[in-house]
């Protein structure tokens, strides 16, 4: 009779251990011991105590929750309404400043925030085409719709809207969303059930393979040394060369289902990431926060956040 019950005490405390996580104050997630992982990137996670991220004063997430777009201020837990918009917002990226905020919302218009002024906010691209939205070099980078069957196409624009100029020299099947562009906006990173390829954004050649198994979500670092993504596992990372993959965050699994993660973003400093996390069906999705770089990345629940986090996960920047 022990041991018929030991699988179930077992899966208890396994539940009890993954509830813990997303408390309302800051609480740490760990990986629970022989928890799933994706067996093309090494296990590196060490037991060691967890590495907890210390919000600096000047740390701000911006995050999207239905029409509202929320400023959070970790370090405090302090939150406010930065605008509102008509529909529903889909993604936002911010400028390395932290003073400008490109929003994207879900029927394909593209506006601008500034940090600060909610005054400032205005739509800059309503032709309702826009896929996806980076920003580059001072400019907006953003995939649009293809007209009457035609591929999507790239393009960029000036953040008031102006200027809008094609990134394409020839048409290729550009992805509707979850690639990565890089620093320079030449090269995208498109993940596929195979692994990642990088390629011209001018037209679509492929410059390398990286076998890393199934990937999706991929996000390029500001300064272009890593490329982070989902796997069917968690979230991992590696150089654009194919080196260095390590997994970062692992899915938790549960006789109740496996703690996933959303679409990863890399905060400012090319160190830490945002995701989204849901333990299991019907409860609300959260904001969480993890560190790329140290053997145990200490996840936590980013103060302040709202629930549930749907859309886009959101942009983590510092106000200069």
């Amino acid at each position: 009779m022990a041991k018929k019950d030991e699988p179930r005490r077992e899966s208890f405390a396994r539940v009890a251990a993954a509830l813990s996580v997303i408390s309302i104050g800051c609480a740490t997630l760990t990986a629970a011991p022989g928890a799933a992982l994706d067996a093309s990137v090494p296990n590196t996670t060490s037991k060691a105590t967890t590495t907890r991220y210390v919000w600096p004063r000047w740390d701000r997430v911006a995050q999207p929750l239905g029409t509202r777009l929320y400023l959070l201020k970790p370090a405090t837990g302090a939150y406010h309404v930065i605008a509102d918009f008509p529909r529903e917002v889909k993604s936002v990226v911010a400028s390395p400043n932290g003073h400008l905020l490109v929003v994207l919302l879900f029927d394909g218009e593209v506006w601008t925030s500034q940090v600060g002024d909610p005054s400032s906010t205005k739509a800059i691209h309503t032709r309702g085409t826009v896929l996806e939205v980076w920003l580059r070099r001072g400019q907006v980078y953003f995939t649009a719709r293809g007209q009457s069957g035609e591929p999507n196409t790239m393009a960029k624009m000036n953040t008031d809207g102006t200027g809008v100029q094609s990134l394409q020299s020839g048409s290729w099947p550009v992805p509707s969303s979850g690639f990565g562009l890089s620093p320079d906006g030449r090269q995208a990173a498109i993940g596929d059930e195979s692994g990642i390829r990088i390629v011209t954004v001018s037209r679509g050649r492929v410059v390398r393979r990286l076998h890393v198994g199934a990937a999706r979500d991929v996000s390029w670092a500001r300064d272009g040394r890593w490329l982070l993504y989902g796997t069917a596992n968690g979230v991992a990372r590696v150089h654009p060369d194919g080196t260095g993959r390590h997994m970062i965050l692992r899915t938790i699994t549960t006789n109740h289902g496996p703690i996933n993660y959303g679409a990863p973003t890399w905060s400012y400093n090319n160190r830490h990431l945002l995701t989204s996390g849901i333990m299991k069906a019907g409860q609300s999705t959260r904001l969480l926060a993890a560190n790329a770089f140290t053997k145990n990345p200490g996840v936590q629940r980013v103060p302040g956040s709202r629930t549930p986090a749907i859309g886009g996960t959101g942009a983590w920047f510092r106000i200069r």
